[in-house]
């Protein structure tokens, strides 16, 4: 008679089975990894302290040049490793977070006193024998400061001075009037160029007072910005007679050719030139700025914007925030679209310019870069 085990013993053996097989199972762990989540744009490393705080840029072929808190830096791309950008400061500057200054390619000018503007190369900015001198009271002894442009604020971009394409210089000063119909503000246009050694100097220099106008001591000139070869400057105050935009030519010419004021900025795009105003009118010109047609109602966020040409599209940034868009014009009528902005944190946008193949964005906690393929791409709803 065959053996048969008893159901408690079969049920046993079963047991000892199971236990035996998951003995030798090899035990499985569980990990939980913390993924730093993708943004749209990406901090430079590079940059350290007050060297973050940007407020301003500019470019040559090959570089950047950003103006931060008591000096200039220059950011240069390099193949070194698995390093692309090399950042270094390259001259001393005021420290004055509210002074806008103008950079070229080449060189930039700042003020080195009240009554002192300092013109320096980029090749040799830290030799002060080939930087250019301009000094107010050798031009005129009534002359107090060159602080008569409209500080940097979150409403208005303001550079005390700018440089043209040809390298003329232009910037106001407040002066103390001799007698009632003495002006408050004038004008400087200077044309800068370098030596046989590569010195810069003052080739000419000339004052130039605003034509029919009057001033008291709350005048100031709001705007003043280079387009092409001529300059644009936007001046305005309570008691200024004949308030509005003036052009000066390169020859010292110059002309009222509008009569508004409150103008929070200036630019050129498609062979037109813009003026965006405070009380949200836009002024558009299609003649080198000789005349304007005037159009109201424009997006209230555009008297807050700067705007910079990024390829052949204009771009603004709101300035106050860390807005990106992308601006097309159809006479008076704007198209505002977006653009991606995650990744910038919330600190304030200063500057955008486009080198090589990267769009770059300075703010006040830093700079930020992303591909100029993917820097159209709409923001999501």
């Amino acid at each position: 008679m065959a053996f048969r085990p008893s159901h408690r013993a079969s049920l046993l053996l079963l047991a000892a089975i199971v236990l035996s097989f998951s003995a030798c199972k090899k035990e499985t762990e569980i990990q939980i990894k913390e993924v730093d989540k993708v943004y749209s744009w990406q901090a430079d490393r590079h940059l350290y302290g007050l060297s973050k705080v940007i407020l301003g840029m500019g470019q040559d072929a090959s570089s950047l040049y950003l103006q931060t808190p008591n000096y200039l830096g220059h950011l240069l791309p390099v193949a070194s490793g698995n390093s692309t950008l090399y950042f270094t400061s390259i001259s001393w500057l005021p420290s004055d977070v509210t002074l806008r200054v103008p950079i070229v390619a080449n060189m930039y000018a700042w003020p080195a006193a009240d009554t002192a503007i300092t013109i320096t190369p980029m090749a040799d900015a830290v030799n002060p024998e080939y930087s250019a001198n301009i000094h107010l009271l050798k031009l005129d002894p009534q002359a107090t400061t060159y602080k008569s442009t409209l500080a940097e604020s979150s409403m208005r971009e303001s550079r005390f001075a700018a440089l043209n394409q040809n390298h003329y210089l232009l910037f106001s000063y407040r002066r103390t009037p001799t007698g009632p119909t003495d002006p408050v503000l004038r004008l400087v246009l200077a044309h800068i160029v370098p030596n046989a050694f590569q010195r810069l100097q003052v080739q000419s220099q000339q004052v130039l007072d605003f034509p029919n106008s009057t001033f008291d001591a709350g005048s100031y000139t709001s705007q003043i910005t280079a387009i092409d070869d001529y300059f644009l400057v936007g001046s305005e105050s309570n008691a200024f007679y004949n308030p509005g935009i003036f052009k000066v030519k390169q020859d010292g010419t110059i002309r009222r050719v509008s009569p508004q004021t409150g103008v929070t900025a200036f630019y050129k795009w498609q062979g037109k030139v813009y003026a965006q105003t405070f009380d949200d009118k836009l002024l558009v010109s299609t003649d080198n700025s000789e005349t304007w047609t005037t159009y109201a109602n424009t997006p209230s966020l555009l008297r807050s914007s700067g705007f910079r040409l990024i390829g052949d599209s204009l771009v603004g940034f709101i300035r106050p925030f860390n807005q990106l868009y992308s601006l097309r014009w159809n006479g008076g009528t704007g198209r505002v679209r977006e653009l991606k902005n995650d990744g910038l944190g919330e600190a304030a946008i200063t500057d955008i310019q486009q080198l090589g193949d990267t769009v770059y964005v300075g703010t006040t906690s830093g700079l930020f870069k992303r591909l100029k393929t993917v820097f159209f791409e709409s923001k999501p709803q």
